[in-house]
């Protein structure tokens, strides 16, 4: 599977460097969607507010950080039992469009052991310091869990970047 991104500079012009709720970010939070029992979805909208058109295929970067910037130890996989293993196509943003990604963690059935204070999106084929950053409550309940490795809750799932509206999904609002 390629991954890599064309018609961008570092994460781009195009794509803005923060995540956010607030009308004029390039980055948004939601569409909402309904959870299988006991993950925590969420959604991220990107929208190309550059110049011109960009490419992006694959999978985002994710890395969840404690306030004194420490990352948590969270692997990230393709899939989970809410999302749904998908294969990374190239994705045209026209100057406007939107592209979404899916984020899902299971939640600390044991407790949390680290509590993230920012969630850094790489998109793909950027350098890891180009990261989109999102933190407040959105990111919420992604936490570090105390059951080890073998914890549910100690993956984080993700998709790749997507052209429309629902992402794969095993269960949505309707």
């Amino acid at each position: 599977m390629t991954t890599g991104s064309r018609g961008l500079d570092g994460a781009g012009d195009a794509l803005k460097s923060k995540l956010g709720d607030e009308p004029t970010s390039p980055v948004h939070i939601g569409p909402e969607i309904s959870p299988a029992m006991g993950e925590q979805p969420l959604v991220v909208t990107l929208s190309n507010e550059g110049p011109g058109p960009c490419v992006l295929e694959g999978y985002p970067r994710l890395r969840l950080v404690a306030s004194a910037d420490t990352a948590l130890n969270l692997p990230q996989v393709t899939h989970s039992q809410y999302l749904l293993a998908t294969v990374a196509h190239p994705v045209i943003l026209a100057v406007g469009a939107f592209a979404y990604v899916a984020i899902a963690k299971y939640r600390c059935d044991l407790g949390a052991l680290q509590v993230p204070s920012q969630l850094r999106l790489t998109l793909p084929g950027a350098s890891a310091g180009t990261a989109l950053t999102v933190s407040g409550r959105v990111i919420s309940g992604r936490d570090l869990c105390k059951g080890g490795p073998s914890d549910p809750g100690n993956v984080i799932a993700v998709t790749p970047v997507g052209p429309r509206w629902p992402i794969p999904c095993l269960s949505s609002a309707s």
